[in-house]
């Protein structure tokens, strides 16, 4: 590209210079010498001439070299060759034609993006799903020129691929893929494989023409008005659904929270009293153990639990007496001088309990003094 603007760029601006030239030799010579004879010395003058040749021949090579970019890949329509196109694409590089012979067409093969969306010139895709429902498809292709297929991709459609072929597969593939689903399955994951599907049959069709698909994209899908305020109202209904159940839910958890918080208190009960329970069932088979080797431990803790200002008791009349005991001030022991043992009948007046004798037996301690017996009824 940069030679042929070098070479066009020479060209024009020799041919302006030889022209005005040729102009200003010309009008001279006419002012001293007529018009006649200067149109005669303008035409058998050399040098012009040699101008005019050496212009030519710079055409000549303008038309022979030709010079192909590195994102581009040429078809060289040729007059001498059979079928008025030669075999080989020319590739990037410096490359030799016939002048005026034959011609090079160019084809892009750097990456292009055709794109069809509603707000390029309402250019989206109108369809119809399974269901009857219409949804406007918004999507874009990221294509290449296959550089070994330029020349059947020229034959075809030359430059009017993008119209005659991009643009109205792409539409009727939209069409058929989109009528394979419902709207609710588009509006859903299986969105995913609606522009798998397309991109398959994009892929299969682009290259029978020459074209590499390296990807097709489902930009976006809108449906009608009445079905969005559906799905609108459903979602809604769904989330509110949702909400009530996420408060159950809560609600269940707290109750059974609460519920494990009283087992657990009950069943922390339950162990502390089976402990309690076991703990002084141990202490009475230890106490049982020590009793059957020492039965005076027993006495001992009688004793033990007398208060220090006890001086009188009333004990069974069977009970053993425990001498000599400490004396109640700690001075001397006391001793007993006297053990009288009377039975006074006790007898209650009131008609709820029959009259009964209760045998009772006095122990009256003083020290230095001799026992007393206590009157009958006090």
């Amino acid at each position: 590209m940069l030679l042929n603007q070098l070479l066009n760029t020479l060209a024009t601006w020799g041919w302006l210079i030889v022209v005005l030239g040729f102009l200003i030799y010309f009008l001279v010579t006419a002012r001293t010498q007529g018009y006649g004879r200067a149109l005669r010395r303008v035409f058998s003058f050399g040098t012009p001439l040699a101008v005019l040749l050496a212009f030519v021949l710079l055409l000549t090579l303008l038309k022979t070299l030709v010079f192909v970019e590195p994102t581009e890949v040429g078809v060289v329509v040729s007059i001498v060759s059979a079928g008025g196109i030669r075999e080989r694409p020319l590739r990037s590089g410096l490359h030799l034609i016939v002048p005026f012979l034959e011609e090079v067409k160019r084809y892009p093969i750097s990456t292009q993006t055709f794109t069809m969306s509603i707000s390029d010139g309402n250019d989206a895709v109108t369809a119809r799903t399974s269901d009857g429902q219409e949804v406007t498809i918004d999507c874009s292709t990221i294509f290449s020129i296959d550089p070994e297929q330029v020349i059947r991709l020229h034959i075809d459609f030359q430059d009017r691929y993008i119209e005659d072929f991009v643009r109205p597969v792409l539409r009727g593939i939209v069409r058929t893929q989109a009528s394979q689903y419902k709207a609710d399955e588009i509006n859903s994951s299986k969105r995913l494989d609606l522009e798998r599907d397309m991109d398959t049959e994009v892929r299969d069709t682009f290259i029978q023409r020459g074209l590499q698909v390296d990807r097709f994209i489902l930009r976006n899908i809108t449906f009608s008005p009445e079905y969005a305020a559906s799905i609108e109202a459903k979602q809604v209904a769904l989330q509110d659904t949702i909400k009530r159940q996420h408060e159950a839910d809560q609600l269940r958890i707290q109750a059974q929270g609460e519920s494990d918080a009283a087992s657990t208190r009950v069943q922390g009960e339950a162990d502390a009293i089976r402990q309690r329970a076991t703990a002084e069932a141990d202490g009475l088979r230890a106490i049982a153990a020590v009793l059957a080797t020492n039965p005076n431990l027993l006495n001992y803790q009688y004793i033990s639990k007398l208060g220090p200002d006890i001086r009188v008791m009333l004990v069974p009349s069977n009970a053993p007496y425990l001498l000599p005991l400490p004396s109640l001030d700690g001075s001397r022991p006391i001793t007993a001088t006297a053990t009288l043992t009377t039975t006074t009948p006790l007898t209650s007046t009131a008609p709820l309990a029959p009259t009964r004798t209760l045998p009772t037996t006095v122990l009256s301690t003083v020290a230095g003094a001799p026992a007393s017996t206590p009157e009958p009824g006090r």
